[in-house]
């Protein structure tokens, strides 16, 4: 997808932007996620923020993911992705989330966003049980 964005999809103008986002909407695409649960993500975000008897994959959330995605899950616009309902993270087969958290990521430079920021790969910090036990708490 980097290679996408940094050599076709950055140039687009509005009009062309506008137009892709139409065309995908008349399409209908995937059928929604699952409905969007408030409680039980405000339950999860209380127990992030409280520490106490975290899950294996809370804790490696909050140890390598949370500086960044926060306890929110919401990262920051612009900068560092949102995870909650993110197709990554949604999909059905789970191998993109777990070669990015194994190998890590880095958005591309577009004209209108020169810099890069790149989230490092857990791959020599993870077990694969903690990568297992991460993804499965991230998903």
């Amino acid at each position: 997808m980097k290679s996408v964005i940094e050599h076709s999809s950055s140039h687009m103008t509005d009009a062309d932007l506008k137009a892709v986002a139409a065309y995908l909407k008349f399409l209908g695409g995937n059928p929604p996620l699952q409905a969007y649960n408030m409680q039980a993500q405000q339950a999860t975000e209380a127990k992030l923020t409280a520490a106490k008897n975290l899950t294996e994959g809370e804790r490696l959330y909050i140890d390598n993911c949370g500086a960044c995605h926060f306890v929110t899950v919401k990262g920051a616009p612009g900068i560092f992705p949102e995870l909650d309902q993110a197709t990554i993270v949604n999909a059905k087969d789970p191998t993109g989330l777990i070669h990015t958290i194994l190998e890590g990521a880095q958005q591309p430079s577009t004209e209108k966003t020169p810099s890069t920021l790149a989230m490092p790969g857990f791959g020599q910090r993870l077990s694969d049980d903690e990568v297992a036990q991460l993804a499965t708490f991230i998903r």
